[in-house]
């Protein structure tokens, strides 16, 4: 008997697709905003926040 919860990823996996769509949009915002307004502070940390993205897709993978 199903217990209807086959196929569905467990709340930690979630919490980690969310987390990586919300620091890649982040991401951009932030690298777009800086670009705009040349400011190399803002740029440098739309990078830091790239950094994070990789890391919580790394996590994803694997």
């Amino acid at each position: 008997m199903a217990n209807g919860h086959q196929g569905h990823m467990p709340s930690s996996g979630r919490a980690l697709v969310i987390s990586a769509w919300l620091t890649g949009v982040y991401f951009v915002i932030e690298l777009g905003i800086g670009l705009w307004t040349g400011s190399i502070a803002v740029i440098s940390d739309a990078f830091h926040t790239f950094s994070a993205h990789i890391y919580v897709y790394t996590l994803l993978c694997f």
